[in-house]
């Protein structure tokens, strides 16, 4: 067989085409980095869309939360011709305490949110806290306390609520502190009236709301579609680890009548530092829902002058006015 030195080269011409086309299915190092450069770019394009689209649902959630208890009061009312009391006050079983009992207007509405069992295992002839022990033949007490006052209820909190789901209810007075009270992110109206940083105030405060309470439809006289009934309340954080500081906010109630577990007031302004402030994660404001059952979204930016309460407020913001039951000044367009 005779060598044909053509074939070779053919061959050599072959297999360096295809080298060369091998070579040509690769990415050079800058054309790696240019596809990662725009991917970057386009997910930093798209991710605030993507927590904007995540807020929206979390501020619909909360409202629907709001838009519930609305209902609830007004079936409440439709039960026991008022709205529930801000908290008890009554005498308990401990002689040496002060008369106190601390549930909470959460509590009282619990049937109408769907929490009837929950609602059958409140003793309310016995305080929150500190009740005795029911089955004593249990190593696992059971009480207020424990049956209750610990059980978290996704109605009152928050999505955007960033604040833990329970935390231990310093009281002032040892030794009522609750251990694992389960939060709220909601505060009842106690009105328009300025209250103390760190202290209770068990006179009403102009609002729905008060110890012992019993405020019925006919004595919002300002009007049912501007009057507060429950705002927001976002957990205030802590002094230092395991001390919350005040204005955290808890739904079964108060181990020791502190009104800032609970209630809320507009005798400081929405997103304040104030211990008794109505705040919110939602940027700008916080929801509230009103006597009517409607639910609206408030700026931080209302109107406000607190300080100056009825009857003598002549220049009482709008804040104030829509907090205040019967201040009998028309709170106009906000």
């Amino acid at each position: 067989m005779r060598f044909d030195p053509n074939h070779l080269v053919g061959k050599r011409e072959f297999c360096r085409k295809h080298q060369v086309q091998a070579k040509k299915k690769g990415f050079t190092l800058i054309e790696l980095l240019v596809v990662i450069s725009i991917i970057a770019i386009l997910v930093s394009l798209l991710l605030p869309a993507v927590q904007q689209a995540r807020e929206a649902a979390r501020r619909t959630q909360c409202k629907n939360n709001l838009k519930q208890m609305g209902i609830a009061f007004h079936s409440y009312h439709d039960s026991h011709r008022m709205f529930p009391p801000g908290w008890v006050e009554a005498s308990g079983n401990i002689p040496t305490r002060p008369p106190e009992n601390g549930f909470s207007w959460a509590a009282f509405i619990l049937p109408q949110l769907d929490q009837g069992n929950l609602y059958s295992q409140i003793r309310f002839t016995a305080p929150l806290y500190l009740e005795p022990d029911r089955n004593p033949s249990t190593t696992v007490i059971e009480n207020n306390e424990t049956l209750v006052a610990t059980q978290v209820i996704p109605v009152f909190r928050c999505p955007s609520d960033a604040g833990p789901a329970r935390h231990n209810n310093l009281g002032s007075l040892d030794p009522v502190t609750i251990q694992n009270q389960a939060t709220t992110s909601y505060v009842a109206c106690f009105g328009d009236k300025v209250v103390a940083d760190n202290a209770s105030d068990t006179g009403p405060g102009g609002g729905v709301f008060s110890r012992n309470s019993s405020v019925r439809i006919r004595d919002i006289r300002d009007g049912t579609s501007s009057t507060l009934l429950v705002g927001e309340r976002r957990w205030a954080g802590f002094y230092s680890p395991g001390i919350p500081k005040f204005g955290d906010a808890y739904w079964a109630g108060t181990p020791d009548n502190w009104l800032m577990d609970i209630l809320g007031t507009a005798g400081v302004n929405i997103n304040s530092v104030h211990s008794a402030k109505f705040s919110s994660e939602h940027q700008g404001g916080a929801h509230f829902v009103f006597a009517d059952g409607h639910v609206r979204f408030i700026s931080e930016n209302m109107e406000s002058n607190p300080g100056n309460p009825a009857p003598t407020g002549v220049y009482m913001g709008i804040f104030q006015k829509i907090a205040n039951i019967s201040d009998g000044q028309t709170a106009g367009e906000y």
